[in-house]
């Protein structure tokens, strides 16, 4: 398919699109051959602009990785890192960084902070329990 009858079905199609995870798909095929890369980062730019989680950060990454443009991708895992919250996020954070670049170090990192946040969130709830029976205990 020539490129331009690629980005009118691609076009098309990007009229449908509603989540980061939709304009990381269309991004994905405007990056593979024959590729199209400034229509390419348009959906990249759209798909952020649709970001609200650290999911929907390492999808446009990971889009971004393949469309050829990794400079964004790592200001994007930095946005997802920024905007995690519980382990399994820095989880995947980490998962991705491993997976699709060559930041082994930063990913291994990011798992440490995973279960860190894992081991905190395991003792706050063990207190919280410890709280609520003695409450329980002390109403009866």
């Amino acid at each position: 398919m020539e490129n331009t009858a690629k980005k009118e079905h691609l076009e098309a199609r990007d009229a449908e699109c509603s989540t980061a995870e939709d304009y990381a798909a269309l991004a994905k095929e405007a990056g593979a051959e024959p590729a199209d890369p400034e229509y390419a980062k348009h959906l990249l730019q759209e798909g952020e602009a649709q970001c609200q989680f650290p999911v929907d950060y390492i999808q446009i990454a990971e889009a971004a990785i393949a469309a050829g443009d990794r400079e964004h991708a790592g200001e994007l895992y930095q946005q997802a890192e920024h905007f995690c919250m519980e382990g399994k996020e820095f989880a995947a954070v980490a998962n991705s960084l491993a997976l699709n670049t060559d930041q082994k170090e930063k990913a291994a990192e990011l798992l440490q902070k995973a279960v860190s946040q894992a081991t905190f969130q395991a003792s706050s709830w063990r207190s919280r329990g410890a709280t609520n029976a003695c409450w329980i205990t002390a109403t009866r």
